[in-house]
């Protein structure tokens, strides 16, 4: 009998593993370069409109970001029941999914139509407000085409057919882009609308690729037999709760953090222009490099959820480490790329050699070496919080973020920053010893908790 922990097992495990992650990691490389396209677009209309989108699009991503998270438990437990090879209960799930969808959609609509007033009560530029108004609604729009192709892509990703996701998101990035640029300047006789446009042309490219790709669910040989479209507003009050229960947290948790990014923000804005810039330069590195620990993370909780279905602890747990020993070296593989080419980096945004920028390019070097050593953390952090999430594990993670994220990660940057004068070296640094705890009682958690579970128990009896 082959030992679980020899050669053959951690390689067959990290070959399923690889097949699951690699199409998840391009597919958020590829939906990350788009907002990098956008904003290049955007810049053409002005510094006003680039300004005014980067207070939308945080006080967007801030309003959904707990809807988002309910919806991507839909991966969670259509991993569980395809790895029990239930076929019923994939289709339930996602049908459920798609339920909530309509539901959630109303009150993130209303969402985008009031967002407006809390740059009013943060004192905003009058400027700025009047471009940003039309953008957040014409956002309102896209708020059903998004959670519809995010349940779609959560099933997929259940299923394991990840290859599909990637290939929406090649679909989709081209088609947003074209209608971006048709939407922004009036292109072939159309309205010029603006900011609006982004907006706009989300929810038309966003609809077009549901009728596409649902129509591909409906009908191919790998997806028909769980008939996912087939009365699908029928409510199973048993699904829709399990959905709300496990997601809640994960939505929570996404605002958790997003906050406290923000905050990080504010706070470097009050050691002048060069410190904030140069934050900005490395928080972008981090959150663009930290796509490929997501895609893992996402993929480890299929895999967890798998085997969970075939009530299998002992492979359960070989993913989970697998997962992290892959995650681990993408990012050693870019902190050696932080550490050795700096400036490489920073020269993407600005002219590293001009005099002005010196000070900048200086704390943005130090930036990123300190974003490079996060970034070997926090994947542990990360891909534990993904085998949780396969284990249905969300409330607890979700208290241990707000413990390390606001009464860690935060006192300690603030400490270090303002008290001890590291100024914007001291946030990062707080950040690192924040979330490096958070790492560890994560994985703690993980370790003690597969010990203990009833895997039976966790599925939808």
């Amino acid at each position: 009998m082959r030992s679980l922990y020899s050669f053959q097992s951690i390689f067959s495990e990290f070959r399923e593993s690889m097949r699951l992650s690699l199409p998840l990691i391009a597919s958020q490389l590829v939906y990350a370069l788009n907002g990098f396209i956008a904003t290049a677009m955007i810049a053409h209309l002005g510094r006003d409109a680039l300004a005014a989108s980067a207070l939308v699009w945080g006080v967007f991503i801030t309003l959904i970001l707990f809807f988002i998270g309910i919806l991507n438990a839909v991966s969670v437990l259509v991993s569980q029941s395809y790895g029990a090879q239930d076929s019923h209960g994939v289709r339930l799930t996602t049908q459920q999914g798609l339920v909530l969808s309509f539901f959630f959609a109303v009150p993130m609509m209303l969402a985008m139509w009031v967002a407006p007033f809390i740059l009013y009560w943060t004192g905003q530029n009058a400027a700025l407000i009047k471009l940003a108004v039309p953008y957040f609604h014409s956002l309102g729009w896209c708020m059903l085409p998004l959670n519809l192709l995010i349940v779609m892509e959560q099933f997929l990703v259940g299923i394991s057919r990840t290859r599909l996701v990637l290939i929406m998101s090649l679909f989709e990035v081209p088609l947003e882009i074209a209608f971006f640029y048709i939407f922004l300047f009036g292109k072939f006789g159309l309205p010029k609308f603006g900011l609006a446009g982004i907006g706009y042309g989300m929810t038309i490219a966003i609809s077009l690729l549901i009728v596409l790709f649902g129509c591909y669910l409906h009908f191919s040989k790998g997806c028909r037999q769980y008939d996912i479209f087939s009365k699908f507003w029928k409510i199973n009050t048993k699904y829709l709760w399990e959905l709300i229960r496990v997601g809640s947290p994960l939505g929570g948790m996404y605002c958790i953090e997003v906050a406290l990014f923000a905050t990080m923000a504010f706070m470097m804005g009050c050691f002048g222009e060069n410190m904030l810039a140069a934050h900005n330069i490395a928080y972008q590195c981090f959150i663009f490099t930290l796509t490929v620990i997501f895609g893992i993370s996402s993929g480890t909780t299929v895999r967890i959820g798998h085997e969970v279905g075939r009530n299998n602890k002992e492979k359960l747990k070989l993913a989970a480490y697998v997962n992290m020993g892959i995650g681990f070296c993408f990012m050693l593989l870019i902190a050696i790329v932080y550490f050795i080419f700096p400036k490489v980096i920073i020269g993407l945004d600005i002219n590293v050699h001009l005099q002005k920028y010196q000070v900048l390019v200086h704390y943005a070097t130090v930036f990123l070496v300190i974003a490079g050593i996060l970034q070997l953390t926090d994947c542990f952090r990360l891909i534990s919080i993904g085998a949780l999430r396969g284990l249905k594990d969300t409330k607890v993670p979700m208290y241990i973020s707000l413990v390390v994220f606001w009464f860690i990660a935060f006192p300690a940057a603030y400490c270090l920053a303002f008290p001890l004068h590291l100024s914007g070296v001291g946030i990062w640094l707080g950040l690192l010893i924040g979330l490096a705890i958070g790492a560890a009682i994560l994985l703690a958690r993980f370790n003690r908790l597969v010990k203990s579970v009833d895997l039976a128990a966790i599925m939808i009896q």
